[in-house]
């Protein structure tokens, strides 16, 4: 490749590394501020808990598809495995407080289907 095309396509790959981690920084930002949006929102707790849930699959998401990209990154495998975890438990301090959020994270206990339990999508919302 000759020095120009080279340059252009390292200042390509900075940049699109500069947006990633400002996309990271903003998806952390948007974690953090959950608290102030549940005060505005006034959400139940198992409403702020199903959100909590929700905000990490989508940081789980949105470094999956940089990780497709850029498999061997080690900040976004990090960065991946920390907010898996993070998932991991909220999935379970959920389920443990309210039954299953989707079929597969029912317990192992099957004596009874406990999935119907839950309420259903139009069921949900605030109260009041």
């Amino acid at each position: 490749m000759n020095n120009n095309m080279t340059g252009n396509v390292e200042s390509l790959m900075n940049n699109n590394l500069n947006s990633n981690v400002a996309a990271s920084s903003n998806v952390s930002n948007l974690m953090n501020s959950n608290a102030n949006v549940h005060a505005m929102q006034k959400l139940s707790e198992r409403e702020s808990m199903l959100l909590q849930v929700q905000a990490y699959e989508f940081a789980l998401v949105e470094v999956g598809l940089f990780l497709d990209t850029h498999p061997n990154d080690q900040t976004a495998l990090a960065y991946f495995g920390q907010y898996r975890e993070l998932k991991h438990r909220a999935v379970s301090d959920y389920t443990r407080m309210y039954g299953p959020i989707t079929m597969d994270h029912m317990d192992n206990d099957l004596s009874t289907w406990r999935w119907i339990d839950n309420p259903w999508p139009w069921e949900t919302g605030s109260e009041g």
